[in-house]
């Protein structure tokens, strides 16, 4: 199946989930690729409200979800209090993980109070993973690759994603926040070509 057919298929599901129809997962044929180590991903869609992270790993060309969620903040706060909160947050995600690769959606410029509060989110992570080479993935690229277009909303970016992973019909995300980081991390996975995609 060729990638353009699998993100055609992800469309059609979308479509036909809003209607209340019932579809069978589409999925994506995976295959290890030789020479790849076992990877464990740190995923982050930051946001100084709620961002949204995720744990994948990757092990002889299968993909799992470790965990995902989001980190909400007191909009009552400081900024400052709320970055600490963000930070503390993930460090409490990752302990006593062995993370091979950290990555997050790309900021992008909106209104110049919510860039400027956004970009200090990014702040922190850049700060807290200074050892790591961080990755970054503009919105759009993630949700061409997982929701099958550039314009996916975030339903049809969740949907990519449970597809993706073969998970259940009934799964239920805790937000939008904790689905986009999950998308960021299979975004870096396709890119990295940690697995094959493709029969």
């Amino acid at each position: 199946m060729t990638l353009s057919k699998v993100a055609q298929a992800i469309k059609d599901a979308a479509k036909a989930e809003k209607a209340a129809a019932l579809k069978k997962p589409v999925g994506r044929p995976k295959k290890a690729i030789e020479g790849v180590e076992d990877k464990l991903i740190l995923a982050l869609d930051p946001s100084l409200k709620s961002s949204g992270w995720a744990l994948v790993k990757v092990s002889g060309g299968v993909i799992k979800l470790l965990d995902c969620g989001e980190i909400k903040t007191n909009v009552k706060q400081s900024h400052g209090e709320r970055l600490r909160v963000i930070r503390d947050s993930i460090q409490k995600v990752i302990k006593y993980q062995r993370i091979t690769d950290v990555v997050k959606e790309k900021g992008f410029s909106r209104f110049p109070r919510e860039t400027q509060a956004l970009f200090k989110v990014h702040g922190v992570a850049e700060e807290l993973f200074a050892d790591f080479t961080v990755d970054e993935y503009a919105v759009t690229t993630i949700k061409k690759e997982v929701g099958g277009s550039g314009k996916s909303t975030k339903e049809e970016v969740a949907l990519g994603v449970k597809q993706f992973l073969k998970l259940p019909e009934e799964y239920k995300f805790t937000s939008d926040d904790a689905s986009d980081a999950v998308g960021v991390a299979l975004t870096h996975i396709i890119k990295m070509k940690y697995i094959r995609i493709g029969g």
